[in-house]
């Protein structure tokens, strides 16, 4: 049996597996079948709560990342692979807060499950405007999970947002292509800010690129690349690519910010290969 591991960044949610699955972890959107044991965390030990293995009880369906379950559950459920079962944690903010659920869950009660995640099915939206309506939905989830600064889980969104159309881009028209080209680029940069915010320079820098793919003087777009190229060290083509992004939106305090930072990390970089070389930039 393994130690307890993170699901969630801020420790909220963890998990001990005690028995592996196979294959990969179930995409947002889709059908996922679990059965649970539920109990409370509480001083005079563990209280079931709930089971779908009662007698004659089938096991639980909701789908992934529409808000059906609590935050906690639907986190480590989102964490499993087919056959996975797994001891999980949750602490009040991911199950039912400081109020709890009465009468059976009282204020700011740890919940811990016995999960199983039988199998899952994933969702194939079929034509190309199901397609542009589940992509817009997973942006819209992708958003919520960065403000929430649950970064990961958000950039599972906005990359599955992006790869619904690998498909089909190639058999649509004109117009559907122009669709799928402005909903990617509504999602790459996205991507590319939860990359920078898990100090990914590579894949942040790669997210960025597809976009300006798409449109060159996306602003959203170039700011990410440069911060990217800053965060990866690469000073000298940060600072083009923040000084394109920052005459494109000269009124960006925050491109403006990046920028500046960029700058005084060249002075002193130049400051440091004065004294190095004695006053001069290169010997002979």
């Amino acid at each position: 049996m393994s130690d307890f591991v993170n699901v969630s960044e801020d420790g909220g949610v963890s998990k001990r597996i005690i028995r592996q699955g196979t294959g990969n972890i179930p995409p947002v959107g889709s059908k996922v079948y679990v059965h649970y044991v539920a109990t409370l965390d509480d001083a005079h030990g563990r209280t079931e709560l709930d089971s779908s293995r009662r007698s004659q009880r089938t096991p639980l369906q909701f789908c992934l990342g529409h808000d059906e379950v609590i935050r906690g559950f639907e986190a480590a459920v989102g964490s499993m692979r087919a056959g996975e079962q797994a001891e999980v944690r949750c602490e009040p903010r991911y199950a039912y807060g400081a109020d709890g659920s009465p009468p059976h869950v009282p204020p700011a009660a740890t919940l811990l499950f016995d999960l199983e995640l039988i199998s899952w099915d994933k969702p194939v939206p079929e034509t190309i405007e199901e397609q542009l309506e589940a992509a817009h939905e997973l942006k819209q989830r992708g958003n919520e999970r960065f403000a929430a600064g649950q970064h990961a889980a958000a950039a599972g969104c906005y990359q599955q947002a992006t790869r619904l159309f690998d498909g089909t881009a190639r058999t649509a028209d004109s117009s559907e292509r122009r669709l799928i080209e402005a909903t990617r680029l509504a999602c790459l940069p996205n991507l590319a800010a939860c990359h920078l915010k898990l100090d990914d320079a590579a894949s942040a820098m790669r997210d960025a690129a597809k976009a300006l793919e798409i449109d060159s003087a996306n602003v959203k777009a170039l700011f990410r690349l440069g911060s990217a190229q800053a965060l990866a060290g690469e000073t000298a083509t940060a600072k083009a690519t923040l000084t394109k992004a920052a005459n494109a939106a000269p009124a960006s305090a925050e491109i403006r910010q990046a920028l500046q930072a960029v700058l005084e990390q060249d002075k002193l970089h130049e400051a440091k290969q004065r004294q190095m070389f004695g006053g001069k930039l290169v010997s002979k």
